[in-house]
């Protein structure tokens, strides 16, 4: 890949108004739809779970939340904060990559493609979940690792580190970050040192996490003790029935919720390998094809449990991509990605995050939220 060429400015143009579209598409509708109301969607519930019933999985943003901001419109203010400075690090990340690839086709459709960061503007409700966590760790390890200063490398590592501590009791499903995050710690050589200190933290916060997350789910008596916490708050009585009522949900009735949803949830997996594609044709996967693999192998448990298979989807590309755009350009370099394919596939199809029994599949994408700013909203849900 070249560092520029004369349609680097074009290119770079394309990437950043699918960028910008789908970011300010997210914002837009997170602002009005929950900071402004007090919390309505799972985009703050997730997020306000905490201890006020005592330990439980999940709880542990909501209580230094809580313990660190101003009841009332303040904590919503200091939450969309947090999630702001997350997403304004993987944008980073992604802009950084960008630019080294010299905006190549191959570059812009692993940055801009359905699945990755516009995911989060597509479906206006998909974005501003605990995976922002995670990603923002693994963003961080990423430029720990072209970082030529030790010191700052070592500050980025602790910084991931403790992010990835915040994710695993805040949402244990970021244990899939591990695999990504070892293989960004490996050596000039290559190899992975399990020995070291940030991979034995690493791995010793999943597996406490994960005890934590079973021997802690949560039942009535907890979720009612943290909606009544939220109301006196300040907050929207309406969170309590999300993500909170959720935390203690027996996993057979979760099952359950998943297999009501096909045959509609069959678009999903067929859609998969199409959302994977600008990671399946990479040079990277062909090399580290084993730690895609582990990851995935953590993801794809979430398609049995979880009603959320667009966010699964999400995790899939995401993960990856953060680590590949920690390496060279070269990693993606494809003949397969040229203008009009590239131009097409990361503006005419897009993945809801969920959708309710009896839904029918919605128009998504980026050229559908170009027609919607002159139109309704074209995909609301719960």
């Amino acid at each position: 890949m070249t560092a520029g060429g004369p349609g680097a400015i074009g290119r770079a143009v394309f990437a950043y108004v699918v960028l910008g579209l789908a970011v300010a598409r997210g914002v837009a509708n997170y602002l009005v739809l929950d900071i402004a109301t007090g919390g309505v969607t799972y985009r703050v519930g997730d997020w306000v779970i905490n201890y006020a019933g005592g330990f439980v999985r999940r709880g542990l943003f909501g209580e230094l939340l809580f313990a660190m901001s101003p009841p009332g419109q303040p904590t919503l203010w200091a939450l969309a904060g947090f999630q702001f400075a997350g997403y304004a690090v993987v944008l980073a990340s992604v802009a950084g990559f960008l630019h080294r690839s010299g905006y190549a086709w191959p570059a812009i459709a692993l940055a801009c493609g359905p699945a990755a960061l516009p995911f989060m503007g597509w479906d206006v409700l998909a974005g501003w979940r605990k995976e922002i966590i995670g990603f923002t760790a693994i963003a961080l390890l990423g430029w720990a690792r072209r970082s030529l200063d030790r010191r700052v490398r070592l500050v980025l590592v602790a910084t991931a580190i403790g992010l990835f501590a915040l994710a695993m009791f805040s949402w244990e499903v970021s244990v899939y970050a591990v695999p990504v995050m070892l293989l960004l710690l490996r050596e000039p050589d290559g190899r992975v040192n399990l020995r070291g200190w940030p991979a034995l933290t690493i791995l010793g916060l999943s597996v406490a996490g994960g005890a934590a997350s079973v021997l802690a789910r949560g039942d009535l008596r907890a979720t009612a003790a943290i909606c009544d916490s939220v109301v006196a708050r300040g907050l929207n009585q309406e969170l309590c029935a999300g993500a909170i009522a959720m935390l203690g949900q027996p996993l057979d009735q979760a099952v359950a919720e998943v297999v009501t949803r096909f045959p509609l949830y069959w678009t999903y997996l067929w859609l998969l390998p199409l959302a994977l594609l600008p990671i399946l044709t990479t040079p990277w996967l062909r090399r580290n094809w084993a730690w895609f693999v582990a990851t995935a192998l953590l993801v794809l448990p979430l398609y049995v449990v979880g009603q959320d298979y667009g966010r699964w989807a999400h995790l899939l590309v995401v993960v990856p991509a953060l680590a590949i755009m920690a390496e060279e350009p070269s990693d993606v370099a494809s003949r397969w990605w040229r203008g009009g394919r590239t131009v097409a596939y990361t503006t005419l199809w897009g993945l809801p995050h969920w959708l309710p029994v009896g839904a029918t599949w919605p128009l998504l994408g980026a050229l559908p939220a170009v027609l919607d700013l002159f139109n309704q909203p074209i995909w609301s849900g719960p």
